[in-house]
């Protein structure tokens, strides 16, 4: 039952959503290892680490916050973050077709409903 107030999410906004929550747990899980593990092996450097870790994920859960509860922003952010990492893989040499594709197809995806969000 849609609303005025609570759009009615698309099943293919929830699959992404989904998918985006379990990766997003799983880089937080590999965030805490790093923060812990790092720190006693690498000390001051696996520190940083984990935090740098911990706040990308955090990162990457807002905007998918968004697109789950059909809000514009989801998709502007999630937008921007994939611009940005695709920078930043340039810049560091881990650029992936796969990646940009994926990327490219969400974010195609997420805009196809975007009159349908608030």
């Amino acid at each position: 039952m849609s609303t005025a107030f609570s759009p009615e999410r698309p099943l293919i906004i929830t699959i992404i959503c989904i998918i985006g929550f379990i990766g997003t747990a799983v880089g937080f899980l590999v965030g805490i290892i790093a923060l812990i593990g790092g720190t006693l092996i690498l000390g001051g450097f696996g520190l940083i680490l984990g935090i740098f870790i911990l706040a990308i994920m955090l990162l990457n859960f807002w905007p998918l916050i968004g697109l789950w509860n059909m809000k514009k922003w989801g998709v502007i952010w999630y937008t921007v973050l994939a611009v940005i990492s695709l920078v930043f893989s340039l810049i560091n040499g881990t650029f992936s077709w796969w990646t940009l594709l994926i990327n490219i197809a969400v974010i195609a995806i997420c805009f196809t409903y975007y009159n349908q969000m608030q």
